[in-house]
């Protein structure tokens, strides 16, 4: 396991990073944003898991396309890519990643 989060970090453009919150230990780290990073592929390093509290706009991962919903729970694994598609409508952001 890589021992910092900079490599991710790098990959969230800058003024969404600016005003996320982040709790980074050695071993995980908690960002919680208030937008989503829209139209950018993201190819997965590590596992993730991003916890919605709002539904948030559809996306796809590999080859399938989603519409997840708040309370969703969202995994995964190194080497998935997601892309998030631009919103059909303007609802809040929450979610935990």
């Amino acid at each position: 396991m890589l021992k910092n989060f900079d490599y991710f970090i790098e990959k969230i453009p800058v003024d969404i990073h600016n005003n996320t919150k982040s709790i980074i230990s050695t071993n995980i780290a908690i960002f919680v944003p208030e937008k989503f990073v829209i139209e950018k592929k993201m190819i997965v390093e590590e596992y993730h898991f991003v916890i919605c509290y709002t539904t948030p706009p559809a996306a796809t991962i590999g080859l399938i396309s989603y519409q997840f919903k708040k309370g969703s729970l969202i995994c995964m694994a190194p080497g998935d890519n997601i892309l998030v598609h631009p919103f059909k409508d303007s609802s809040p952001v929450k979610y935990v990643l």
